[in-house]
């Protein structure tokens, strides 16, 4: 596709969710192009963030966590979503929206995962609870248990309704966790 074509698919997606409104969830490299859409939210892994943010490293003596917590009002700036969700392999995902505290959801450590689709469950998943009216926190939980279940397969794999209800159950306690305290 070209750039023409391109910056015309953003057009019509603008126009559709400003006269239609929907959840609309964005997973993109270019996300910056997205900003004048009205998404719900956008999922950029960690190395798709530092594009973002116009860093190509890590500062010193800084944690990806929390630069990106530092940076997280620039990140929906720079995007125009109402919640980002930044996922960071293993160490799970921070998720954060416009008027609410930052969330971490944690990966599960698994012996030889196989992260092939992790990134595209996640985003599935969380569309879907957000779209079915979830939470934000509950809907990175939700997405989180679902990159989980694949990543724990082999190969190229899917995450079904009932692993992810049985899944879910079994980790209840371990969701009733508060939001993310920012210093």
């Amino acid at each position: 596709m070209n750039c023409a074509n391109a910056q015309k698919g953003v057009w019509a997606i603008a126009n559709l969710q400003q006269n239609f409104p929907k959840t609309l969830v964005i997973d993109s490299k270019n996300l910056a192009a997205y900003r004048k859409v009205g998404a719900t939210a956008v999922k950029p892994n960690y190395q798709e963030t530092m594009r973002l943010l116009g860093e190509s490293e890590l500062p010193e003596n800084q944690s990806r966590i929390s630069y990106i917590l530092q940076n997280r009002k620039q990140i929906l700036d720079i995007t125009g979503a109402k919640i980002a969700a930044v996922t960071l392999d293993s160490d799970g995902a921070l998720i954060f929206a416009q008027g609410n505290s930052p969330y971490r959801t944690f990966a599960q450590p698994i012996n030889h995962a196989n992260v092939t689709g992790a990134g595209d469950t996640f985003i599935s998943a969380l569309s879907l609870a957000l779209a079915s009216g979830n939470a934000v926190n509950l809907a990175a939980e939700i997405a989180s248990m679902a990159a989980a279940i694949v990543v724990a397969k082999q190969g190229t794999a899917t995450c079904s309704f009932a692993e992810l209800q049985q899944h879910l159950s079994s980790n209840l306690n371990r969701m009733k966790k508060t939001p993310l305290e920012v210093a």
